[in-house]
């Protein structure tokens, strides 16, 4: 269930008690809890290239009426802007960054309590989560640890495009939560990059607590992005929420090309299908090194998010429920027509991206393997469509075990290389036996 609609003469927190009641009763929140508010703050740029300061002040007087005890809003910029490193080294701070795009003044004018990730140290600040599904981060996964102090967790994100994933908003929140050498893990290893991306949201300390996701705001970056784009300024602001991530999500992913449609630039020459892989080995290079490029992998040109956490969540809706509030929608567009958009598919698209996707994978696993999935279903090409969600995940279970496998001879080896080094064969001619 999603409620999605615009609003021109409300203010935001009336809106909130409107739409998050409407979604959720709020029985979860008990007097005396404690929730986190989740924010998108990737730049020093003001929104929609961040979370609109407007909607997190909005959302936490919502939260504290309703008997939250405490609201921390949080989150850490991105490796272009902030960077904290193993040895303690930084570069800037997410504190300069809210400073900047207005965040900050947001939190402090809420009453709620401010969590930049960066600001709590490399070891004190961070946990590895134990990860109860089978899994693309082979044990790299570094999470803040006010994760398992809070009691509720609520996704505030913004509505934009994005130069690498396509588009940003609920799943890729996530992001945020990472530290540097996961970050690093993610980008460098780009053939998993919505995958891991996706498998961030499933982590038990996220799932078990994550209550809504609440996008709000009074514009949208339609492409390019995240920091720089086209800017879609709606009559008056925008509010998409839902309890569930994947609906939020279809929903948003569906609805930001169409508005897309609506305006004409120069960013529309962009395509992220051609270029992202050559953004993402730019962020690799410029943030941590030539050295990182050693063990690059170019990323997949499918982003498969939405279907993918739904698969971990064992979620398959027959359809999405969006439901209609607020004043006239995008400018008198007929509801009508944005319904069939959001909830029509092309089966052929569908069709051919999955072929694509197949291949991708295909590609990554031994000689051997293609055979064996050329005997189970012939071809890519002539694969029906009704059998490529099971193609899809025999392959990526494979690949998952093929690179478990190549992680477990690499650690062997390593042990055997320092094993010599401490104990290097001793020096001149052989002995002698004697009888």
């Amino acid at each position: 269930m999603v409620i999605l609609g615009t609003y021109k003469r409300r203010e935001m927190r009336e809106v909130c008690e409107e739409v998050i009641s409407e979604i959720t009763d709020m029985s979860w929140l008990s007097k005396g809890d404690s929730v986190f508010v989740k924010v998108a703050c990737n730049s020093p740029r003001p929104h929609p290239a961040v979370t609109d300061p407007e909607a997190v002040e909005a959302v936490v007087g919502f939260l504290r009426d309703h008997g939250a005890r405490i609201v921390i809003v949080g989150d850490q910029g991105g490796v272009e802007h902030v960077r904290l490193r193993s040895d303690g080294r930084r570069r800037s701070s997410t504190q300069v960054l809210m400073r900047s795009n207005g965040l900050l003044g947001a939190v402090v004018r809420s009453g709620a309590a401010l969590q930049c990730f960066d600001d709590r140290g490399w070891d004190d600040g961070y946990f590895k989560p134990e990860l109860d599904f089978i899994n693309n981060w082979h044990g790299r996964m570094w999470l803040p640890k006010i994760l398992r102090k809070v009691d509720h967790i609520i996704y505030l994100p913004r509505l934009g495009a994005h130069v690498i994933s396509g588009y940003t908003c609920g799943i890729k929140n996530a992001v945020g939560f990472l530290r540097d050498d996961s970050r690093l893990y993610l980008h460098q290893r780009g053939a998993t990059f919505h995958e891991k991306v996706t498998e961030i949201n499933h982590v038990r300390e996220i799932r078990e607590k994550l209550r809504f996701c609440l996008t709000m705001g009074r514009s949208a970056m339609t492409n390019y992005g995240p920091d720089y784009g086209e800017r879609y300024d709606f009559d008056g602001f925008m509010a998409l929420c839902s309890d569930s991530l994947v609906d939020h999500d279809s929903v948003a992913s569906a609805l930001l090309p169409w508005l897309d449609d609506q305006r004409k630039s120069i960013h529309d020459i962009y395509n992220p299908n051609q270029q992202a892989d050559l953004w993402n080995k730019i962020v690799v290079y410029l943030n941590w090194g030539k050295g990182a490029m050693a063990d690059y992998e170019p990323i997949s040109l499918y982003n498969p998010c939405t279907s993918y956490l739904a698969q971990l969540q064992e979620y398959q809706p027959e359809q999405i429920e969006v439901y209609r509030r607020g004043d006239a929608f995008f400018n008198g567009w007929s509801w009508e027509n944005l319904y069939v958009r959001l909830l029509g598919v092309d089966m052929k698209r569908l069709e051919k991206l999955g072929r694509i996707r197949l291949r991708e994978l295909l590609a990554k696993c031994t000689d051997g393997q293609v055979k064996m999935f050329n005997k189970l279903y012939t071809s890519i090409d002539v694969i029906p469509l009704d059998k490529m969600e099971c193609a899809l995940d025999q392959v990526e279970r494979t690949i998952v075990k093929n690179n478990e496998k190549r992680l477990k001879l690499e650690e062997m080896e390593k042990s055997r290389v320092e094993k010599a080094a401490y104990f290097p064969p001793e020096e001149g001619p052989p002995r002698r036996c004697m009888r």
